[in-house]
């Protein structure tokens, strides 16, 4: 994977925005990539899945919403799966491995997971980390690094 045609910080104005940006980035990945979503509550994260879906070709009938009460949603496509973690509740790594998360991470499907850092030290690249920073109440940056 590279970053081929993508600047590594982009600015959107506007959650549609977020959402055509992620729809391009998804035309990138490929199957068994890991997507980690770093910023602070309502930077963006959950939008940015949107958009990675609609890339991903998910189905229209799925709703891309945020699983902070379930950890997990799985989204079924044309090019496969997408599991979409949210870990803001989970307090210990452990917790992720006691359920067999860690299955999910380096499978085949593509995997995203907002707040990462809580299994910081299950991560081991490849992987792509997309920071995403408030500019201010309507813009958002974007930036890139993939780690292989």
């Amino acid at each position: 994977m590279s970053l081929s045609g993508w600047n590594n910080n982009i600015i959107t104005y506007s959650p549609l925005e977020t959402e055509a940006v992620a729809e391009q980035f998804a035309k990138i990945l490929s199957a068994g990539a890991l997507v980690l979503l770093k910023g602070d509550l309502g930077a963006g994260k959950t939008t940015f899945v949107k958009g990675l879906a609609k890339g991903l070709k998910i189905t229209s009938e799925c709703i891309v919403q945020s699983p902070t009460f379930t950890y997990l949603h799985i989204y079924e496509g044309e090019q496969g799966p997408l599991y979409h973690f949210d870990l803001y509740r989970m307090t210990q790594c452990e917790e992720f491995l006691s359920q067999g998360f860690d299955d999910f991470l380096f499978g085949e499907a593509i995997c995203c997971v907002e707040w990462p850092e809580r299994i910081e030290k299950l991560l081991t690249p490849p992987y792509w980390e997309v920071q995403i920073v408030h500019k201010d109440i309507e813009s958002r940056e974007f930036r890139y690094r993939y780690y292989g």
